[in-house]
């Protein structure tokens, strides 16, 4: 007997758990009922748990805005911002050479002032013509009036015709100026100093407005629970990284996969570059649900167990359990919400066993 006592107050030692140790009348004789552990009581907690529904995907921008030249066979020869730089829109980014689109510029805006003298010609020898074909006594032949009408037609076209010529050359020259078409940061910056890129070729890619997105995918059976505006968490390590909310969801899944792809919006301060893989979850529903510590928790044989103290005597009462989150875990029945309970050293108790209370550290909330 003594042999064995040694060996079981020697495993609560190791264990770490505060004793007290039963008293023996005789070495042979029957044992006195005194406490054999000295525990910690606590009350069931009442919380309110988030259901969530799993999801895992990829950071991207929420759009990307493609800058390109619009003219060709010109080149670089001034570079702005550079990959991670925040603009405006309408913020200069690169410049073309463009002395070859002023000098067409000045070439243009001659054509037109020629166009002009012409129409001014023109018009005032139609007017002289279509007086005397007033005359009774005119000296013009009737193909000579109808030619100096027609000539003004021709001119005035001919002056609509260079002037849109020349508004096409000072479009030109706007666009040897590369300016960004959204507010954002630059994502990737392809344009080289000294480069003659053709017309289209992209120079910046801008996310627009600096917004990015979670494209996660879920399975496609859990879609019925998950509706637009509803938030979201990405975790890393069971650390919360980043929250978001639901924007949309796609509405087909993948045939390969059997998943299907939620767009979860971003904040603007969150720190996920495109491009990362994260996990998380979406909040689906809110229940009010009763949690212990998950070291008032014992399993044996499959089953859970928790220890209720009637006095200074214990009662072991199988419960169900259900979810486990920061260290409590959640009793789904047989465990009355008012019960006082073992808060540790279930492992080192049996059912009647007496114990001493040393605190009651924690009440119902």
């Amino acid at each position: 007997m003594s042999q064995r006592r040694s060996l079981f107050l020697a495993t609560l030692c190791l264990a770490g758990v505060p004793f007290a140790p039963p008293n023996v009348a005789a070495e042979d004789g029957p044992a006195v009922s005194k406490p054999v552990l000295a525990v910690q009581a606590i009350e069931p907690r009442q919380e309110r748990w988030t259901s969530t529904i799993a999801a895992s995907g990829w950071i991207a921008a929420w759009d990307e805005a493609s800058i390109s030249t619009e003219i060709g066979e010109l080149r670089i020869e001034q570079i702005l911002v550079d990959v991670g730089d925040v603009v405006k829109k309408g913020q200069v980014l690169a410049r073309l050479s463009h002395d070859a689109v002023e000098a067409d510029l000045r070439r243009q805006v001659a054509v037109v002032a020629s166009a002009e003298a012409n129409v001014e010609k023109a018009t005032t020898d139609a007017d002289r013509a279509r007086r005397l074909s007033e005359n009774a006594k005119g000296t013009m032949s009737q193909k000579d009036v109808e030619d100096a009408l027609s000539a003004e037609k021709v001119a005035s076209a001919n002056l609509k015709a260079q002037k849109a010529i020349l508004d096409g050359t000072r479009l030109k020259l706007r666009q040897t100026t590369i300016r960004a078409i959204d507010d954002g940061v630059v994502s990737q910056k392809s344009a080289t100093l000294g480069a003659v890129p053709t017309a289209g070729t992209e120079l910046f890619r801008v996310i627009r407005q600096n917004r990015t997105e979670w494209q996660a995918e879920v399975a496609a059976k859990d879609l019925r629970h998950i509706v637009k505006g509803q938030q979201a968490q990405i975790f890393d390590q069971r650390h919360a990284l980043c929250p978001g909310s639901v924007r949309t969801m796609a509405p087909t899944a993948d045939r390969a996969t059997g998943r299907v792809m939620i767009y979860v919006d971003l904040p603007t301060g969150c720190d996920l570059a495109p491009g990362a893989f994260a996990s998380g979850s979406i909040d689906i529903d809110s229940q009010a649900v009763t949690t212990v510590p998950s070291t008032a928790v014992t399993m044996e044989g499959g089953a859970s167990y928790v220890y209720r103290l009637t006095g200074n005597i214990v009662e072991r009462r199988q419960v169900t359990i259900g979810r486990r989150r920061d260290g409590r875990v959640e009793v789904v029945s047989g465990l009355d919400e008012h019960a006082r309970l073992v808060e540790n050293g279930g492992g080192f108790l049996f059912d009647g066993a007496p114990v001493t209370v040393v605190a009651e550290n924690e009440t119902r909330k």
